[in-house]
């Protein structure tokens, strides 16, 4: 009971209030909104937002941000493809994918910590750099999976549920524990809070 007040006086209880109150209103105005198939789509399209949206997180509560998000996925969506219709492995192009976002992530930290360079203006160049290079990549035209399978990733069912939905799920489930029940969650909240004091407190705060 005392966790349920402490929710309800919170500024989450405010979003949650507000949220509930259009689908009210969106479920008056339509009788389509809450239809399976319309809650189906606006959950695949939120969970998109929201795996990205994770990530972007951990950022924040490192006390940094990251302005070339957008254009990390302009490019990883790219490499994912190129990968895919040279190789035809899903998995390899999904493995390089991953593999690429995380190697962008890290020269983004490391002109961070490193360089020493502000985060918002180490990701502002990044973000310029890597739209162009996607741009000029593609010469500013789509490009298309030859692999049927690939969009099942994104546009699939597991069950009555979108994969992208599960993958989101399990992403806020897997980094809500590892932010509220391992060290390395404590200490990034330590870093965002005070960096010079998690620093005295022997933090390793760079990495």
């Amino acid at each position: 009971m005392e966790r349920l007040k402490h929710l309800l006086r919170g500024e989450q209880a405010t979003l949650v209030l507000a949220l509930l109150l259009l689908c009210v209103v969106l479920s008056i105005l339509t009788p389509v909104f809450l239809s399976a198939a319309n809650l189906k789509n606006v959950l695949r399209d939120a969970s998109l937002i929201a795996i990205a949206g994770i990530g972007m997180v951990m950022v924040i509560l490192a006390g940094e941000i990251d302005l070339s998000a957008g254009s990390v996925q302009a490019v990883v969506g790219i490499l994912a493809v190129l990968l895919l219709n040279e190789s035809g492995s899903i998995l390899l192009a999904l493995l390089g994918a991953l593999v690429a976002g995380l190697v962008i992530g890290l020269l983004n930290g490391l002109l961070v910590t490193r360089a020493g360079i502000n985060s918002l203006i180490a990701t502002l160049g990044s973000m310029a750099i890597l739209r162009g290079g996607a741009m000029v990549g593609t010469q500013a035209v789509s490009i298309q999976a030859r692999v049927e399978g690939f969009a099942q990733v994104g546009t699939g069912y597991w069950g009555p549920l979108p994969i992208p939905v599960l993958v989101a799920a399990v992403l806020l489930v897997s980094f809500y524990f590892v932010l509220h029940h391992t060290p390395a969650g404590r200490y990034l909240y330590a870093v965002g809070g005070n960096a010079q004091a998690a620093r005295l407190a022997g933090l390793p705060v760079e990495r």
